[in-house]
């Protein structure tokens, strides 16, 4: 049976998705389709045997296999429309991140695949495989670093703003009723899915939250009245565990700020510790170890794996590999809308200052004790 693809947008993500289509499924079926004929036209012009359609209605009335997958590649405040039309077209779908601007968006989706008999999944798990955060989960799940209490999970960069200075003149990206926000919305759906993965989270508590939008100049066209999103934000989170355990989380993420770049990804446990470097660009993913030995602390490097699958071809491969394996749970299903939920109640914790819970199966509200 012919593999198909449904691709929905034509921007600069949805050739990543194309070039990872072609790559390991060479003979698929793909279809596209985007508003814009030039767009369209660009991507027919780099591979001929694309099927182009004007609109999504129009590409997806034709009857659907099993497995048949859809991916939105559009910006955010179009994926939830998009990606409930496409389940109930009969299809499989891989969204983009962030998996829409609303839990209850959200929770929407996941009731149209249920309903349609289907999977959805977000792109949030591009990082989710490296052979570093695996170790680090097992190592976790074996107790190497005895009981876990803390992680302080931070990343800040001074100038990384997406339509700025990444993709710039992608204004949308600054925009709440586009993108939903800002540094958050951009690279926290990672951040977030990798440490209820790595915990295998039930529930989370967001205690305290911040959001701040540090002032630069800007370029010339864009109008400063129209950004209305963060560009720094963090988070006091408490994360609940299978065993009912317990671990504080640190959580930081800054696309702007008046200061020097840094990152820091360190677990704190009763018998030991870990820090990783879980991006694979620059020096790679590095995983560090440490443990007392008589009284002095140690520490012991990793050795990691190497993969030649692409970060942005691994949510179109593990989509495709785990499509019938409800045993994958990580990004998929009610697990992408928890992740979802846990970043949508720190913006609401932010600006009510009201601390939120979040759960597995159930929409934040908030904590009366």
């Amino acid at each position: 049976m012919t593999e198909r693809v449904y691709m929905i947008g034509s921007g600069v993500i949805a050739r990543l998705h194309h070039e990872a289509i072609r790559r390991h499924t060479p003979d698929a079926e793909i279809h596209i389709c985007d508003l814009s004929a030039d767009c369209l036209q660009a991507m027919q012009a780099d591979d001929p045997a694309l099927i182009t359609h004007s609109n999504h209605k129009e590409m997806l009335a034709a009857p659907a296999c099993d497995t048949d997958i859809v991916i939105v590649c559009t910006p955010p405040s179009s994926h939830a429309a998009l990606s409930i039309d496409a389940l109930a077209s009969g299809r499989h779908v891989l969204c983009e991140k962030p998996f829409a601007l609303t839990t209850g968006d959200a929770e929407a989706m996941l009731a149209a695949a249920e309903q349609a008999q289907r999977r959805v999944a977000c792109c949030s798990m591009r990082f989710i495989e490296q052979d570093a955060l695996g170790q680090l989960k097992a190592g976790i799940k074996t107790g190497r670093c005895g009981e876990l209490y803390r992680i302080a999970w931070q990343s800040v960069a001074p100038r990384s703003r997406s339509g700025i200075e990444f993709q710039a003149g992608s204004y949308w990206f600054l925009r709440k009723n586009a993108n939903g926000g800002g540094a958050l919305m951009d690279w926290a759906p990672y951040d977030m899915m990798i440490l209820l993965d790595l915990l295998d989270a039930q529930s989370v508590q967001i205690q305290q939250a911040w959001l701040a939008q540090p002032r630069t100049a800007l370029p010339k066209d864009l109008d400063p009245d129209s950004v209305d999103v963060e560009f720094h934000g963090g988070a006091s989170l408490l994360v609940t565990t299978p065993s009912g355990a317990r671990v504080g989380i640190d959580f930081e993420r800054a696309s702007c700020c008046h200061g020097e770049h840094h990152s820091r990804f360190h677990c704190y446990g009763s018998d030991g510790g870990a820090t990783i470097d879980w991006l694979p660009w620059g020096e790679g993913c590095a995983l560090r170890w440490f443990a007392d030995d008589g009284g002095q602390l140690t520490h012991s490097d990793a050795e990691l794996a190497d993969t030649d699958l692409a970060i942005q071809h691994i949510p179109y491969v593990r989509f495709r590999r785990h499509i019938n394996d409800t045993a994958v749970a990580s990004a998929f299903d009610q697990h992408a809308v928890f992740a979802l939920s846990v970043l949508r109640g720190i913006y609401t914790a932010a600006e009510s200052g009201t601390p939120i819970t979040c759960t597995l199966t159930a929409r934040p509200s908030e904590i009366t004790a």
